[in-house]
């Protein structure tokens, strides 16, 4: 018997709507995905708290890191 996740409705919209790269999708679609609130320097935050090393970020658009308020 797998476990039974809640998703919250940015969840709900995240699997409805949006591709995600280097993803198992039907695990994905089962447990959800993580919502992230912020980022600083080569990490994000989600909505738990839970801290995460954006390993891919530099690979697409992000290669100096989140939070660098002097090149806005």
């Amino acid at each position: 018997m797998t476990e039974q996740h809640v998703l919250t409705p940015l969840q709900e919209i995240d699997k409805k709507f949006h591709l995600h790269p280097f993803t198992n999708h039907a695990q994905m679609h089962e447990v959800g995905t993580h919502i992230f609130t912020s980022g600083k320097g080569c990490f994000l935050k989600d909505a738990t708290g839970k801290e995460f090393l954006d390993a891919l970020a530099g690979l697409w658009c992000v290669n100096i890191g989140y939070g660098h308020t002097d090149l806005i």
